[in-house]
């Protein structure tokens, strides 16, 4: 699925061409369960100014999903943004500006140290790239019948293509300014 949410944002953002301001690489990694080396090895190349980083995440209005545990997250109600761990905070509050903006729902999570996800490989490379992980909530993860909403899928997609829209060439995630 997140092949998938690349390419239709690629799309996206080859249909509005003209309202881009700044570079635009995309990566479809391999090995991420694994220990991220395509993430790894990709970005220690190219060193973006920023990474969006998607991946899934557990619906945990699936039976047996702890919300004491993992936090209140629903199927069909927004990605999720990530925060904590390798998210950098100023990434984050650029999303979520771009989210309330586009009038796109999303939903919050809170991560610890790693995110277990590429987002760790990209953004310990490196002097450190700045990442914000935005996540699909999907129901029965690893197992064969995974499920997952549209409408969260399209949330997605968007927030990939509005976001990269916003951007400008000179802007700056540093902390220090």
């Amino acid at each position: 699925i997140g092949g998938y949410i690349i390419a239709k944002a690629l799309k996206n953002l080859s249909d509005r061409r003209s309202e881009l301001k700044v570079n635009v690489i995309a990566a479809n990694s391999t090995q991420e369960e694994v220990g991220g080396f395509g993430a790894r090895t990709i970005s220690y190349r190219f060193m973006p100014d920023a990474a969006l980083v998607t991946d899934v995440t557990h619906a945990t209005d699936t039976p047996g999903i702890s919300q004491q545990e993992h936090g209140e997250v629903n199927l069909g109600g927004g990605p999720t943004l990530q925060h904590g761990g390798a998210n950098h905070p100023k990434v984050v509050a650029f999303l979520e500006e771009v989210c309330e903006k586009q009038e796109i729902t999303v939903q919050h999570e809170a991560t610890s140290v790693r995110t277990g996800t590429d987002t760790d490989s990209i953004f310990y490379q490196q002097t450190g790239i700045p990442s914000a992980l935005i996540s699909l909530p999907l129901r029965y993860m690893h197992s064969p019948v995974e499920l997952a909403s549209m409408s969260d899928v399209d949330d997605l997609i968007n927030i990939m293509t509005e976001a990269v829209l916003a951007m400008e060439p000179d802007q700056s995630f540093s902390v220090f300014e």
